[in-house]
C-alpha cells in the first residue's frame, strides 16, 4: 500500500488562488536552503541525514547554502499561542530561505514526503529529495517526481570535497 501524506495550507506560502511572486532561478543567490528540525523525529533513522546536511551546509557557508532549523514542529497537542506564533515565525522564515535559492533540500522525516516539498515548488524552489517513496501517490494524477524535483543519490553526500552542494553544482539547468 502507498500513501501520500497530504500537505496542510502553509498561510505564508500558497493562498490557495495564486502562487506567491518569487524571483527567478537566475536571479537567486543562494544555491541551496535547508529548512527542517535535527531533533525529535519519530523516525530516528532521519536523523543521520539531517545531520549530515547540516555539517556540509554549515561548512559552506551562507553564499551557497542558506539554513534555519525550526523550532521543530507544535509538540504533542500543545496549541498555546507561543507554540502557534513559533510555527507560523517557521513559516514566514522557510519563504525567506525558498525564495532565496535555486534548490530546496527535502530530507524524509516521520514521513517520507513532507510538507515542504509543496512550499518549495509553490516558491518556485526546485525540492532535492533522497527517495521518491513518499512521493509515489503523485503517480496517480500522472505526475512523475522526477519532472518536479531532483532526486539526489545517498552516494553524493560522501563526495570528497563535494558532498550534496558540489553534487547540485554540477547538474545541468
Amino acid at each position: 500500500m502507498r500513501g501520500l501524506q497530504i500537505p496542510y495550507a502553509t498561510p505564508y506560502t500558497w493562498n490557495g488562488t495564486s502562487l506567491p511572486d518569487a524571483p527567478p532561478l537566475a536571479q537567486r543567490t543562494a544555491l541551496v536552503a535547508m529548512f527542517f528540525s535535527t531533533a525529535g523525529l519519530y523516525n530516528p533513522g532521519a536523523e543521520p541525514l539531517r545531520r549530515i546536511l547540516s555539517e556540509q551546509c554549515h561548512a559552506a557557508g551562507p553564499a551557497d547554502c542558506l539554513s534555519m532549523h525550526g523550532a521543530s514542529t507544535l509538540q504533542g497537542n500543545s496549541r498555546s499561542r507561543t507554540a502557534l506564533s513559533r510555527a507560523f515565525e517557521d513559516r514566514r522564515s522557510a519563504r525567506r530561505l525558498y525564495t532565496r535559492a535555486r534548490f530546496c533540500v527535502q530530507p524524509f522525516g516521520d514521513t517520507a514526503s513532507r510538507k515542504g516539498f509543496f512550499d518549495a515548488l509553490a516558491l518556485g524552489c526546485i525540492p532535492v529529495i533522497f527517495s521518491r517513496e513518499g512521493y509515489r501517490g503523485l503517480e496517480w494524477l500522472g505526475i512523475q517526481v522526477e519532472e518536479l524535483s531532483v532526486v539526489a543519490p545517498f552516494e553524493a553526500l560522501y563526495e570528497t570535497g563535494a558532498g550534496l552542494l558540489g553534487y547540485l553544482r554540477n547538474l545541468r539547468p
